[in-house]
Parts: C-alpha cells; structure tokens; sequence
C-alpha cells in the first residue's frame, strides 16, 4: 500500500477513534500508534472506497483511569472505514460516519495551518516563557540572588554550555540552553542596554515586561519600532 495512502487513511481513522461510543453509551477513544497501523484491504462501496485495517491502539474511557493517562499495554483493533476519493470520511444515509465496528460520536473540527505570523509569533511567545523558567531554575539551583550581577547568570550558563557543569534537568541541558542563551538572554541584554554588571533583577524584569506586555513587544519587534530599553519605567 502507497504510503501517502496509507497516512491519509490513518488520520481519518484516528479522527474518528478519539470520540466513539460504547454499547453501554457512554464515551470511549483509542490512540492509535501510527506504526503498527496497517490496511489489509480495499474495496469499493457505491463507488466509494472501503479500507480494512488493523492497528494496535490505547484505550481509554470515562470510567477509565491510569496512572500516567496511559494504559500500560496497547490492544489490536481491527476495522473498516469509507473514504471518498479525496480521502474524506463518508456519511450513510442517517448522516453516520460509516466507520466500523464502532459508532462515531462526533468529529473534531481538523485545525487549519497557522499563518507564518501566528507560527513566528508562538515561537517567541514560548522562547521568552522558556528563558523565564530557566533563569528561575538556575537561580534555584545556584541560589542566586536578584542582587547579584548578570555576569553571574552568564558565566554560569556558558560553563554548563562548555560540559563543564551537567544538570539532571532537561531544561539545563546543552541544546536547549544554547538557543536560549543566544537567542533570547543576549538578545534581551543588547535590546534593553544590559550589561554583565548590572543586577540580575533588570534581566529577570526585561523578559516579565515582554511577556506582559507581549502583544506589544511582538509589533514593536515585527516592525523594527523597538525602543530601547522595551517598556522602560519613569
């Protein structure tokens, strides 16, 4: 099978998988792992295209728990699923996704592709929270002090950048820690004049102030209309 076909046929199934309804009626979704997913066979149902598949699944339901939101072991499913041409979910003649043997609750809306801008915008958004938390977690696990200089914070990132200083947190580590050093503590820095003498409190405040105030800082950055420093108290 194509494997274009097959991913295609795959996100359908698992649109529907997420909001199924029991015998007993009350609501029940599989997630299923794209790997194992398979079709085992095609054909045609009034001119429309009948899938066969089988895949391995988790299971959840209202009346289910597990510990991590996961159950520990997937179970096989088998079924069935009509597609048109363009590989759009069928409905029969009562408006019934014609899925399988399970009935369908309800279909989420699929999300539109965000804009380049929406895109761009995230990105920012969430590399600024990022700093932000990483910065708290070194204070706390520097015991730094708001009071102390930012060359502090700086040396201390650039010695764990060099391997020289290894932290159990995923946050800490080499990767992660260089784009936002680079791309976000300089970046700060040299967009609200901070230099490594100044306390740490300026830092701290210059990247809450962009975060409040985010929407703004967003424009103002966009359109090359940043002042310096961003936001700066009378």
């Amino acid at each position: 099978m194509d494997r274009e076909i097959l991913v295609k046929v795959f996100d359908q199934v698992q649109r529907c998988m997420v909001s199924l309804a029991s015998g007993s009626g009350h609501l029940v979704s599989y997630s299923l792992l794209p790997d194992s997913f398979k079709i085992t066979k095609k054909e045609q149902v009034e001119q429309r295209n009948k899938y066969y598949f089988t895949a391995k699944a988790f299971r959840e339901s209202e009346f289910t728990v597990y510990e991590d939101a996961t159950p520990q072991e997937p179970e096989v499913i088998s079924g069935s699923v009509v597609l048109d041409d363009s590989f759009n979910l069928v409905r029969d003649e009562k408006g019934r996704i014609m899925l399988e043997p399970w009935e369908c609750v309800k279909i989420p809306m699929q999300k539109q592709p965000a804009s380049l801008r929406a895109r761009v915008k995230k990105q920012l958004l969430e590399k600024l929270q990022a700093a932000e938390s990483i910065i708290a977690k070194i204070f706390e696990e520097c015991r730094f002090k708001e009071d102390e200089k930012i060359s502090v914070l700086l040396e201390d990132i650039q010695t764990r950048l060099r391997g020289e200083k290894v932290s159990a947190d995923a946050q800490l580590q080499h990767a992660y820690l260089e784009d936002i050093y680079v791309n976000m503590v300089v970046g700060i820095m040299d967009q609200d004049m901070l230099a490594p003498e100044d306390e740490l409190e300026h830092l701290v405040n210059a990247i809450k102030v962009r975060i409040d105030n985010f929407d703004l800082y967003f424009e103002k950055l966009k359109s090359n209309e940043l002042e310096k420093p961003f936001m700066q108290k009378p």
